[in-house]
């Protein structure tokens, strides 16, 4: 018997999003679904829809386009670029990165954060790159305003309270004077940020150099590049 699948992972397997920005669509109204592909009888899809193989899927009003295939892609994000697909912001990514496909980035980097995006049509894989859960490193070179103060060091290493929950524990490494490596296998928005708030410090430069086994290298601020073989099969097993 056809369960279907739920209406968020067909569109993240369409390649057009993340499950999670598909919620954000159904909720705004702007998914239908054709029951056995009758587009005289469109049903808005609610959060729990379920889309089966008979099933046509319309977005915006305009059936749902599937990817032809999955693209990863490496981009040095450069400071100034924003992770939004708005059209009205002038920064937005979409128009920085003017991919000839469509694409997305796995997680954000802050406006004037730099450094390593993932870019991508497959949105199922999205989720679990970002969970803390699975444990996907993520490592940045931090310039601060100061040196940490080492007590405070070893607590923001063991996990401090941020926005109501705990951080998980991470790597931090002192480079230089004021650099530091961090390593987290966690997103809390703008966390390094907020991590040195809690030391009294302020971050000059965030550079990300690493998203799992994938490394920035020598890629060029505002340019990209296809992931390698193995960089691919990476990605590829995480779903």
């Amino acid at each position: 018997m056809d369960d279907g699948i739920r209406i968020n992972k067909f569109l993240a397997e369409a390649g057009l999003c993340s499950r999670r920005e598909a919620d954000r669509w159904v909720e705004a109204g702007r998914v239908s679904i054709a029951r056995s592909g009758n587009a005289e009888a469109l049903e808005k899809a609610l959060a729990g829809s379920r889309v089966m193989n008979t099933d046509v899927v319309y977005l915006d009003g305009k059936p749902a386009q599937g990817k032809t295939k999955n693209i990863y892609l490496a981009y040095h994000k450069p400071r100034g670029v924003e992770c939004t697909e708005d059209p009205s912001n002038p920064d937005n990514l979409t128009a920085a990165v003017d991919y000839p496909e469509r694409v997305f980035s796995v997680g954000r980097l802050d406006k004037f954060s730099e450094g390593l995006l993932l870019l991508t049509n497959d949105g199922d894989v999205v989720n679990r790159l970002l969970r803390g859960r699975h444990g996907v490193e993520k490592e940045y070179h931090v310039e601060l305003n100061g040196e940490i103060d080492p007590d405070r060091l070893d607590r923001l290493r063991e996990g401090i309270e941020l926005v109501g929950r705990d951080t998980l524990p991470c790597e931090i490494e002192r480079l230089g004077p004021r650099l530091y490596r961090f390593v987290l296998v966690e997103g809390i928005n703008r966390q390094i940020r907020r991590m040195a708030e809690f030391a009294d410090l302020k971050v000059n430069r965030l550079v990300r150099v690493r998203f799992g086994a994938i490394r920035m290298g020598d890629l060029k601020p505002g340019t990209i590049r296809a992931l390698t073989d193995a960089e691919s099969s990476w990605i590829i097993a995480q779903r």
